[in-house]
């Protein structure tokens, strides 16, 4: 298995780190509870890995020590993964949260959504390479109310309170983060303005540095 092989972290959230326990994969084949075989044809949903290995593909398997097929099968998965992942944040707003890639115990893609998770993506991955390698996870905040929160906190800190501030998504901890270089001047600053964070805002003391 690939260990620890972090590849991105984008606005709409595709990453690739271990994790545990069991998956309830999204089977968007055939219906929800159904027992009856998917009309989807092998052609269609088969993981295309039957190609030659890129250098870095190969690169990557040595340093690992796993075969290259392996990770040429990682990342096949990973570009179905990135253009759903495009799509979700595109289509999905409201309750798209993020989106990572995990390989222990097994290789999945795992989607966060505020709600109704295993409905929403149905209709991206039905009859696609991604079909039985998707599993959902529920997120607070979507990619829009956190993206909402950014920008109003921001105006907060550096219009209204007139702190030099940066800010970041933490695509892994689901929230808006605010750098600033004192954070009790800014908590005297808000109580003194009578001004609140939105929710989903975390103030760090952190020199203005992005997170990594």
């Amino acid at each position: 298995m690939l260990r620890s092989w972090i590849v991105a972290v984008l606005a709409f959230g595709i990453l690739v780190l271990a994790a545990c326990g069991p998956p309830p994969i999204v089977d968007a084949g055939r219906g929800s509870g159904s027992a009856q075989p998917s009309p989807c044809s092998a052609e269609q949903t088969r993981l295309q890995v039957d190609r030659q290995a890129h250098p870095d593909e190969r690169a990557i398997a040595r340093e690992l020590g796993v075969p290259v097929g392996e990770v040429q099968r990682h990342s096949a998965l990973s570009e179905h993964a990135g253009k759903l992942a495009v799509a979700l944040n595109r289509n999905e707003r409201e309750t798209y949260g993020s989106l990572e890639i995990v390989d222990k115990p097994e290789l999945r893609v795992v989607v966060y959504f505020t709600e109704d998770g295993e409905e929403t993506v149905r209709p991206y991955v039905r009859c696609t390479p991604l079909a039985g390698f998707v599993e959902i996870r529920t997120f607070e905040a979507s990619i829009a109310e956190l993206e909402a929160a950014q920008e109003e906190a921001y105006r907060i800190v550096t219009e209204e309170l007139g702190i030099h501030a940066d800010s970041g998504i933490d695509i892994r901890k689901n929230r808006v983060e605010i750098y600033v270089n004192d954070e009790e001047r800014l908590e005297k600053a808000m109580s003194e303005a009578g001004v609140e964070m939105p929710e989903h805002v975390t103030v760090v003391e952190a020199g203005l540095a992005r997170p990594s």
